[in-house]
């Protein structure tokens, strides 16, 4: 999953395998975590109602043997699912219920089994990313501060490229273009080296997208396209080509941004996907706007010659 991505197909071999023989021989613990990394699995591929129906069975499990590390990766999961799909409100609430029972020297083993990431951090992030988009920016700040905190002293090197990720979104959500291509590129070096695929197309689309926040349009899109063609999955996939649509518009492309939000849109109704939905909404006015006024300012270039009287 580390080097490959969630979203390869030998996951979901290995894990459906894995989830026959727990349900053979019982084992409920070891059972959330193969339903957690099926969740994963479908996650990343944007299969939201999947995804969604396999956390919430990981967290009737988790509830049933009240046992804290699985209720945090429960809670992870089920958290997740309600922000993609834009419960923010809900999505908080989840993810609040995971970082009060996480406990560092406890729980970061569970990195090794569910999904290769710190669970704290993870949940850190994703609290971050919620309370931004519900309206608390300096909250947002701090679960970010403080997911980057945990990993650095963790020296966990997966947790940090995912921390990285959101902090670069964050940034950007907060116009500091500078700052969040210093976390992109900081998540691409750390993904080379260490041979993290997902995460390296992750960093390679948001370098682009953080040059387009600066407004070096040209490079900014060529950029986000590069990392576009590696991605595998369709999660974030509506977010990032919104954001590649700016791009275009910036560069007086209109026309081609259109088009890559026409993509993005149909790819929240296909997956249920809403955590970016307004923005694409905002983004899609913008360039029909922008186009409207070239519209109007070629016309009045080139008025039509006035119609002689009879």
């Amino acid at each position: 999953m580390a080097t490959q991505g969630w979203a390869a197909a030998e996951v979901t071999q290995h894990y459906t395998r894995a989830r026959a023989l727990c349900e053979q021989l019982g084992n409920a613990p070891q059972l959330v975590a193969v339903l957690w990394n099926l969740w994963a699995f479908h996650l990343v591929r944007s299969e939201l109602r999947t995804a969604q129906a396999l956390a919430e069975e990981c967290l009737q499990i988790a509830e049933q043997t009240a046992d804290a590390g699985l209720l945090l990766e429960a809670y992870h999961a089920v958290g997740s699912c309600s922000m993609w799909r834009g419960e923010f409100a809900r999505a908080r609430t989840e993810m609040e219920q995971g970082i009060a029972r996480y406990q560092s020297h406890q729980h970061h083993a569970l990195a090794a089994v569910y999904g290769g990431f710190d669970p704290g951090m993870g949940c850190l992030s994703c609290a971050a990313e919620v309370l931004w988009l519900l309206g608390y920016p300096d909250q947002a700040l701090t679960r970010s501060q403080e997911a980057l905190r945990l990993v650095h002293e963790l020296r966990h090197s997966f947790s940090l490229v995912y921390a990285f990720s959101f902090a670069t979104w964050l940034h950007l959500y907060r116009g500091e273009g500078r700052v969040a291509q210093e976390r992109a590129e900081a998540l691409t070096a750390l993904a080379s080296e260490h041979g993290f695929a997902l995460y390296w197309a992750q960093g390679t689309i948001q370098r682009g997208e953080a040059l387009i926040a600066q407004g070096q349009w040209g490079e900014g899109v060529a950029q986000s396209r590069q990392g576009l063609e590696a991605f595998v999955g369709d999660l974030m996939r509506p977010h990032h080509l919104a954001m590649l649509a700016e791009g275009y518009g910036g560069a007086g492309q209109a026309e081609q941004g259109l088009a890559a939000v026409a993509e993005a849109l149909r790819l929240v109704d296909k997956n249920d996907e809403r955590l970016y939905e307004a923005e694409i909404y905002r983004i899609k006015g913008e360039l029909v706007l922008s186009q409207e006024i070239k519209n109007q300012k070629a016309k009045s270039k080139n008025p039509r010659s006035p119609i002689p009287n009879a």
